[in-house]
């Protein structure tokens, strides 16, 4: 029925964003690196040249959250980016408590 296509279209549709947007995210990984703060790894991202610009995410998401402005940023600046402890790609400490209030 008509009902069961458009599910079908939905399913289809949505599994090609999330390989997508999967892909990307593993583009971003890919294109970061790791610094070491007391025993913990730290994934950052830079790129660009010019004056210095720092992005920083929000509670609680990660430096992904710069992607889509990321290479018109980069044109002018040398753009830094980094996952806080505990966020995206950043090591995960088990014995630290997160929220909004610590």
């Amino acid at each position: 029925s008509f009902v069961i296509l458009l599910d079908r279209l939905k399913c289809l549709l949505y599994r090609s964003i999330q390989k997508k947007m999967k892909m990307k995210l593993a583009t971003w990984k890919n294109s970061g690196k790791y610094f070491t703060y007391k025993d913990y790894k730290i994934f950052y991202k830079e790129s660009g040249t010019g004056d210095p610009l720092l992005l920083t995410h929000g509670f609680p998401t990660s430096s992904w959250d710069w992607n889509k402005v990321w290479d018109s940023l980069s044109k002018q600046y040398k753009v830094y980016a980094m996952d806080m402890l505990g966020y995206g790609f950043s090591s995960k400490p088990s014995v630290r408590k997160y929220s909004v209030r610590h």
